[in-house]
């Protein structure tokens, strides 16, 4: 384990409904809830350890209204999952709205930011949006994609390792340990 836990600050953001506050508190807490209020947003942090290396990893779930308080998560987040539920195809196609403001914000670090896109409810028999549609829609747009279930825990703790080895990948110089020349 290393001495110094490294901080990632993860925003999620999507429709209404699309499962956001479900996938954030079963990543941190290991719990379902089927139930949640309508928020400005919720952070929940978990550590992880990648690689040897822990992480803090601040997911922060945001309200599907974007507002201004969205736009400054937007610009100080340090990774990215957009989100849309199989069961809903109008939150499909609401993905590049929110895409759209990810790079309208960060226009300068656009290529350095690590988003992935998420279809969540992947447990569900009724279905909107076939996986094909989003591997489909995320290769055009360079994203990696991934299907999960807050329910049922599919894919929930891949993805956070796999938004933790897309920031290192985007940031190795503030993962290379340090080195001694002799």
């Amino acid at each position: 384990m290393s001495s110094t836990t490294k901080r990632i600050s993860v925003v999620l953001l999507g429709d209404h409904g699309v499962g956001k506050s479900s996938v954030a508190t079963r990543f941190a807490t290991n719990v379902f809830m089927s139930d949640y209020s309508i928020h400005s947003k919720q952070i929940q942090v978990s550590r992880v350890s990648v690689d040897g290396t822990d992480y803090d990893i601040g997911v922060i779930d945001t309200n599907a209204t974007m507002t201004t308080q969205n736009d400054d998560l937007i610009t100080k987040g340090d990774a990215f999952i957009v989100m849309y539920s199989v069961t809903n195809k109008d939150s499909f196609l609401h993905l590049p709205l929110y895409l759209n403001r990810i790079y309208e914000l960060r226009k300068d670090h656009s290529k350095s930011i690590p988003i992935i896109i998420v279809g969540n409810k992947c447990d569900e028999k009724r279905r909107e949006v076939v996986y094909e549609s989003g591997q489909l829609f995320s290769d055009s747009i360079s994203c990696l994609f991934m299907e999960t279930s807050a329910l049922d825990y599919t894919n929930i703790n891949h993805l956070f390792d796999i938004i933790v080895r897309e920031w290192i990948s985007f940031h190795p110089e503030e993962n290379n340990a340090s080195c001694v020349v002799v």
